[in-house]
């Protein structure tokens, strides 16, 4: 059969990432012929669509959901909304084809996404490296096959759980599947997994629901091999590891730089780590395996919020860590994210005064070398946000979580009750902060 892989277009502003996953479902798929396409690389994506469509006259098409929308309560963008017109236009122009849906975002809300959009065959639930391939070869049968939606008389039928994929079973991504010249040029574009899976207990993530609490590792050389190989055969030198966090558990990511320097590779690359292993010693030995960028998520500063998001940590661990970056000349090169929430769970008004004030301090404390930033939470399902959201009466039962329109999208987002009357005050004092950086941006992107 003829298998076209289709990303999915975020929109016009989104930022150009390398389709990893695809690839490497993609990859575990033999005997068949393979085209993918990410339509988020072309100025007219839903031409490009066509054209793809029309030349390589597919079977079957796989369309790719990874983000439903940006997560941003000032600036909506709601990626879902061109998903829908994507697998309308396939069917529309190749109506004979067998479409599967599938995609992080897309497993979040595979049942609503189904019931809406008919012209969808089969979902993919969760991972996808195992299922595809048992699925393509029972496309009569899907009942069959464990992971999968698909209808049946009119209905949406769940097959059943199966289990997530051991990844030291799973063949390595075939990069050369989807060329990646374009995106070598972008920062940080380009991505890398070490392992899947989220042992922690933030209130507002689904990761753990996405990939499961138990962590799942790849062993370390075979992850510097595809790092080398992205080197030797792709002039790759920065990307970054896409791992819910990279550093837990800590000593399979420390194996992991030590693998790269033991190599001699010289590359700089991005991740998501937790403070509560981000020990000093850790962060230079990551530095001096080419880590320049340093995302943490303490999520807030407050005792209150930090409870209630149940992260663990204190405002102090917090401070601790950046003074690392501060202190420690093996680090003074380096680039350093830390995430906020305003108005969640647990906040009161002096917590919120507190958790501004703490960003405010980072700024100053990290100017030039961070980016401290402040943002809401968006309600996922499977999360105790979600929960505590309903308990509140910050959303009700009838909210729904993919709204049809982006308009909808803006009622998703957690504002604490008890601080109700600031939040309008939020919303402009973000609106400002954000409407100076961007015309900050413009304006040195203009002398240069």
């Amino acid at each position: 059969m003829r298998i076209l892989f289709v990303q999915s277009y975020l929109g016009k502003n989104a930022p150009q990432i390398y389709p990893i996953g695809l690839v490497w479902v993609a990859s575990c798929v033999t005997g068949h012929k393979i085209r993918i396409v990410d339509l988020n690389f072309y100025e007219k994506p839903f031409d490009e669509l066509t054209k793809a469509l029309t030349d390589f006259r597919p079977d079957v098409v796989g369309v790719s959901l990874r983000n439903i929308d940006n997560h941003n309560r000032i600036n909506t963008s709601y990626f879902y909304e061109n998903f829908r017109k994507i697998v309308k236009q396939i069917k529309e122009v190749a109506p004979n084809v067998r479409l599967i849906g599938g995609g992080a975002a897309f497993s979040m809300y595979i049942r609503e996404i189904m019931e809406r959009n008919s012209a969808i065959d089969f979902g993919v639930f969760l991972e996808g490296e195992e299922i595809l391939p048992e699925l393509l070869a029972n496309l009569d049968h899907p009942e069959s096959v464990k992971g999968i939606y698909y209808r049946k008389n009119g209905q949406v039928i769940f097959s059943g759980m199966r289990a997530l994929p051991d990844l030291t079973r799973v063949p390595r991504p075939k990069r050369e599947l989807a060329d990646m010249s374009g995106y070598a040029r972008k920062r940080l574009s380009i991505g890398v997994q070490s392992k899947r899976g989220c042992p922690l207990d933030c209130s507002h993530c689904n990761y753990p629901f996405l990939n499961g609490k138990a962590v799942r590792v790849r062993p370390p050389k075979d992850v510097v091999d595809e790092i080398e190989a992205m080197v030797n055969e792709h002039g790759v030198r920065e990307f970054m590891f896409v791992d819910p966090v990279f550093n837990v558990p800590k000593e399979h990511a420390e194996e992991v730089c030590r693998e790269i320097i033991r190599r001699g590779i010289k590359v700089q690359w991005g991740a998501y780590l937790d403070i509560r292993n981000a020990d000093e010693g850790f962060l230079v030995l990551a530095r001096e395996a080419g880590c320049m960028d340093y995302m943490f998520s303490p999520d807030g500063a407050s005792a209150g919020a930090l409870a209630a998001l149940r992260k663990g940590i204190t405002k102090e661990d917090i401070a601790r860590t950046v003074r690392y970056f501060k202190q420690n000349p093996k680090l003074k090169d380096t680039f350093v994210y830390l995430g906020f929430f305003m108005s969640g769970p647990g906040e009161d008004f002096w917590g919120l005064l507190e958790t501004l004030a703490f960003w405010a301090q980072l700024r100053w404390t990290l100017r030039g070398r961070g980016r401290p930033f402040v943002h809401w939470i968006r309600v996922e399902p499977e999360t105790e946000v979600y929960r505590i959201a309903l308990e509140k009466g910050v959303l009700t039962p009838d909210t729904q979580l993919l709204p049809d329109t982006a308009e909808g999208l803006k009622k998703v987002f957690y504002r604490q009750p008890s601080l109700k009357y600031v939040d309008f005050l939020l919303v402009a004092l973000h609106s400002s902060f954000w409407k100076r950086q961007l015309l900050a941006l413009a304006g040195a992107e203009k002398k240069t």
